[in-house]
């Protein structure tokens, strides 16, 4: 008796040779009154992988575990046979322990540092569906990664309290952001852990990589710096400076033109009534006049009080003329020297010297 059984990949044809009782079986008998030559004939049905593609073999730098590389392919001359992939020892195989293979795809296991070393090697088999196989090594390279970049864009919706920061995501730096959002300071340079310094996270941001968050709480009438800035872990990036002037609450009418001074607490320059500290409250610090207290203010004019002058009225298109209710009289702002501010009123054409910090003055 006779067998002829088939490796992976053949198939049985025949036998030929004399006294085979059935030339077309595989398993058979030979008459053996004799010495006889027989020959068992087999044909190919599949043939082995002949090449395994990644479709990614690299990966940047500080990726999480469990990244995901690339996926496999294969190619092979029987066009419908399916493939199963896996990670074996070998030539090229010494890496293999930083990777594992799931269905169709490498993922990585450990943490890659590009300054520590950039090549990996696996070595991976791909088994068709006969049990035929083909073992290929790959070369899985590290990216380099950056800092992200991004910048800051102009602050809109800006109220006496509050205001939308906004800024822009250019690069991630082929990682992920671990945070993204704004510093903000009164100071000309926000730096994060400065005192003053607010730390405004953001936990979204568009497909074009916009994010915007609004701030609340603020103070009125202030100037204000924003820092667009993202971190990854390769470190942190901050964009530029910008700034923004929330409006003055209380005081605002005739003030409304006023722009905060650089550099200063409340300090504003008004186009017309020269630098005036805004308080909040309705009191207000002219740089020649002193203290004045603000009422009836609206967009043009404004009555002043103070305990050297009283009430007087002015306005954008009056000052330095100055209505004295009290004498039904006008006067003129003429300047402030060593510390005395003279004014001449038109009723009695006199000249006034007022001492700045006195609680009157002296006529001349």
């Amino acid at each position: 008796s006779i067998i002829a059984t088939p490796d992976k990949g053949y198939s049985f044809v025949n036998w030929t040779g004399e006294a085979v009782a059935d030339a077309n079986a595989s398993a058979t008998t030979v008459s053996m009154t004799m010495d006889r030559n027989v020959t068992a004939l087999f044909e190919i049905i599949n043939d082995p992988p002949t090449a395994i593609h990644l479709g990614n073999a690299s990966i940047y730098e500080h990726q999480s575990v469990g990244t995901k590389v690339g996926d496999f392919s294969t190619e092979d001359p029987d066009l419908d046979n399916t493939h199963t992939y896996s990670l074996v020892t070998g030539e090229g195989s010494s890496d293999n322990p930083l990777f594992r293979v799931d269905g169709v795809s490498l993922y990585a296991m450990g943490y890659f540092d590009f300054e520590r070393k950039d090549l990996y090697q696996v070595r991976v088999r791909s088994t068709d569906n006969w049990g035929l196989f083909l073992e290929q090594i790959f070369t899985i390279k590290v990216i380099d990664a950056f800092v992200p970049g991004v910048q800051t864009e102009n602050s809109t919706e800006v109220t006496a309290h509050a205001a939308t920061l906004r800024g822009k995501l250019l690069d991630d730096g082929g990682l992920p952001l671990a945070e993204w959002g704004f510093l903000l300071s009164k100071n000309p340079l926000p730096r994060e852990g400065e005192e003053g310094t607010q730390v405004e996270l953001v936990s979204s941001k568009g497909e074009d990589g916009g994010f915007s968050l609004q701030v609340k709480e603020l103070d009125s009438g202030r100037r204000y710096y924003c820092r667009a800035f993202a971190r990854n872990a390769e470190g942190t990036y901050l964009g530029e400076t910008m700034q923004f002037d929330t409006r003055f609450e209380k005081t605002l009418g005739v003030w409304s033109d006023a722009t905060p001074v650089d550099e200063t607490d409340g300090w504003h320059e008004s186009p017309w009534f020269g630098f005036v500290y805004l308080t909040g409250s309705d009191w207000v610090y002219h740089g020649e006049l002193g203290w004045l207290f603000v009422s009836a203010s609206g967009q043009e004019d404004v009555w002043l009080w103070s305990p050297r002058l009283g009430w007087v009225w002015t306005g954008a298109s009056l000052y330095p003329y100055l209505y004295h209710h009290k004498d039904s009289s006008w006067m003129y702002f003429m300047e402030t020297t060593d510390n005395n501010v003279f004014l001449f009123r038109f009723s009695d054409k006199q000249w006034l010297s007022l001492g700045v910090g006195e609680e009157g003055g002296s006529g001349e």
